[in-house]
């Protein structure tokens, strides 16, 4: 999963999300964490809801502050089998 494929297809969808974040990437201006978690958070729990057991996330987090956001997250949380590890999550099966 691609952080950087979620933000361009959310901008592709037409949504109010993604007229702002077009108008942010336009300007040159970094996406706010939050809406990155947010995209991150919606795939990941679609993709669990169809079958999947594991991922492998590309470009996020970018920083420690943004794992550690991350793996605060509630939603994170209740999947005990994900684990953060420098600069990686881990699915454990």
């Amino acid at each position: 999963m691609s952080s950087g494929d979620l933000l361009r297809a959310e901008v592709k969808s037409g949504s109010p999300r993604g007229n702002e974040l077009n108008k942010i990437m336009e300007q040159g201006q970094l996406v706010p964490l939050e809406v990155v978690l947010d995209l991150v958070k919606e795939a990941m729990l679609e993709a669990v809801k169809k079958g999947t057991k594991g991922f492998l996330i590309d470009g996020y987090p970018r920083e420690v502050k943004q794992g550690e956001q991350f793996e605060s997250e509630s939603w994170v949380k209740s999947h005990k089998r994900l684990k953060y590890k420098g600069d990686a999550f881990f699915s454990l099966n």
